[in-house]
């Protein structure tokens, strides 16, 4: 029905497009093996003479300088070779008889058929619509008077292709059997298993037969009684530019920028939002995934030895220095607190046998504890502010922290059962003549990351020098 209403002639064919693949779906939705090898035809024939429709409507705008169908006709005198290529590659799409288009629109209708009454009178008002639209597109441009003069011939290279698919659509209307072929192929992936595709022409009136001459019938009609067709089709496209998907798409897409501004100018408003605005989706997705997840079973608490009494109190020192941290409302305080919370999961990273991460941790605290100390001290009273809504913030951080908990007491309890690389790096550090398995893997085994990584801590450090220099607190 749209395709009806268009004036710009690929406009015409995107809607034909949408409507020739609607076909597709329909009939997959019917299913059944005669259904299968439909629509697997369906998108031969029409990949043939869609093509062949595009490339004429390329060719006209290029020798003409329009593309509305309005201001095209008459062009058959001008252009014979590209009407009758073209028309050729129209009738295939109308489903006429000696084109590839009559074989797939016989197995269109079987199919249709086999699935009811219903079925078989709206597959008939869509090919009598379909010879509306594509007998509307090609008369517009190449019968009447003529009304737009070509300033030059079609080129050869954009008339040949249309010629090669109006005659492969030909021999594959008189010869269907290796298109046949090539469907029962397509089409057995999609039925999972064997079928046959086997299109003819039959000389009984059957219901295929039947239903074919009522859609030429009744596309004819359509074409052919312009003050019926107009005005239906008007309303149509003026109902679907008010109500139609499209329109329900443009208000979406409006209603989704303004959410997404209105979340946006609340999560920039300060760090703390921004921080918030990871954490609480994160929880929230976390919560949903832990509620729907069969877990019965799958957790279990260890005992606790005596042998675990340090980590438990390191691990303790640890917990009070992050309340510490997010209580305090001074600056000095909170770092140190920090620093101690770092200090505590070095020492026990240390005591699980991990010595080389532990002092990596402990030197990247100590250097981070001098750099915040040395900012802070730069910086105004006035950038400190004390935390307001102490209760939104307490909830988000339990929050946070419960997500955090569950995602890694899921992990750590449940792990994956593939191998990792773990190994073979262990098996590989010799090689690369490194004295431990984690310099190897920073120096070598992701050596270029690392570079990167580097460069653009020396990066940061020239900005922040250079700030500093100049007596500037930013």
């Amino acid at each position: 029905m749209l395709a009806l209403a268009q004036d710009e002639l690929k406009q015409i064919l995107a809607h034909s497009t949408i409507s020739q693949y609607g076909y597709v779906v329909t009939l997959y939705g019917i299913g059944g093996a005669t259904a299968a090898g439909a629509a697997t035809l369906y998108v031969l024939a029409h990949a043939i003479a869609k093509s062949a429709l595009f490339m004429t409507a390329g060719a006209v705008t290029v020798a003409t300088g329009e593309s509305k169908l309005s201001r095209l006709g008459g062009l058959r005198r001008r252009m014979p070779a590209l009407a009758v290529a073209s028309g050729v590659a129209a009738a295939t799409l109308a489903a006429l008889p000696l084109t590839l288009g009559f074989s797939k629109d016989e197995l269109f209708f079987a199919a249709a058929t086999e699935h009811g009454r219903a079925v078989q009178l709206l597959a008939v008002g869509a090919a009598a619509l379909t010879v509306a639209y594509i007998g509307r597109f090609w008369l517009g441009l190449f019968t009447g008077p003529l009304q737009t003069q070509p300033s030059a011939p079609v080129p050869p290279l954009l008339l040949a292709p249309i010629v090669v698919l109006g005659a492969l659509a030909v021999v594959g209307g008189i010869v269907v059997e290796p298109f046949a072929r090539l469907a029962e192929d397509a089409a057995a992936a999609t039925y999972a298993g064997p079928l046959e595709v086997a299109p003819a022409y039959h000389a009984e009136l059957g219901s295929e037969n039947r239903m074919a001459l009522a859609a030429w019938a009744l596309g004819a009609l359509i074409l052919v009684v312009p003050r019926v067709r107009a005005p239906l089709v008007g309303a149509f496209a003026r109902a679907g530019e008010r109500a139609g998907p499209r329109r329900w798409y443009a208000l979406s897409l409006l209603w989704l920028n303004r959410v997404s501004d209105w979340a946006h100018d609340r999560e920039v408003r300060d760090l703390r939002n921004s921080i918030a605005a990871v954490l609480v989706p994160a929880a929230v997705l976390i919560a949903i995934a832990l509620a729907v997840t069969p877990t019965r079973g799958s957790y279990e608490v260890g005992p606790v030895a005596l042998g675990d009494l340090p980590i438990i109190v390191l691990l303790g020192l640890g917990a009070l220095a992050a309340v510490t941290a997010a209580r305090d409302r001074g600056r000095l305080q909170p770092v140190l607190a920090l620093s101690v919370l770092g200090f505590a999961l070095a020492g026990v990273y240390a005591m699980v046998g991990a010595p080389d991460v532990a002092l990596v941790a402990v030197l990247v605290e100590t250097v981070l504890a001098y750099v915040f100390v040395g900012v802070f001290a730069r910086l105004p009273p006035a950038t400190v502010r004390r935390p307001r809504r102490r209760a939104r913030n307490a909830v988000i951080g339990a929050a946070a922290g419960a997500s955090a908990f569950a995602a890694i007491w899921g992990a750590l309890s449940r792990p994956t059962a593939t191998t990792g690389v773990a190994a073979e790096h262990i098996e590989r550090a010799p090689e690369a003549h490194g004295g431990d398995v984690v310099t190897v893997i920073l120096a070598d085994f992701r050596g270029l990351d690392t570079m990167v990584e580097v460069t653009v801590l020396a990066v940061a450090v020239v900005g922040v020098a250079s700030l500093l220099s100049r007596g500037r607190a930013w």
